[in-house]
């Protein structure tokens, strides 16, 4: 079984595409930085709303014990500073 938790976010409409890029791309390089590869992280913009973000941490269930992770909480902590956000943590039914 694999887990993923999911941080959305959606940002200020003030905010320029260009920063959001960046700041997301900064994300992915922390959490890879972070986790030494053992949480694949993938983020994605909504096609018709420059302004909302998501990024999916996935990890296999052995892996950590269920919920949400140290590195998950610390990156919504810091997108609620500039941004709405909903994180929850979804388990692969099979």
């Amino acid at each position: 079984m694999r887990w993923v938790e999911i941080i959305s976010a959606r940002l200020a409409v003030s905010t320029p595409p260009a920063d959001a890029k960046q700041l997301f791309r900064d994300i992915r390089k922390h959490v890879a930085d972070e986790t030494r590869e053992r949480i694949r992280v993938a983020i994605y913009r909504d096609c018709l709303l420059e302004s909302d973000w998501a990024i999916h941490l996935h990890r296999d269930a052995g892996e950590s014990p269920p919920g949400r992770t140290r590195v998950g909480l610390k990156l919504a902590d810091d997108l609620r500073r500039m941004a709405l956000v909903d994180h929850s943590v979804w388990l692969e039914e099979t």
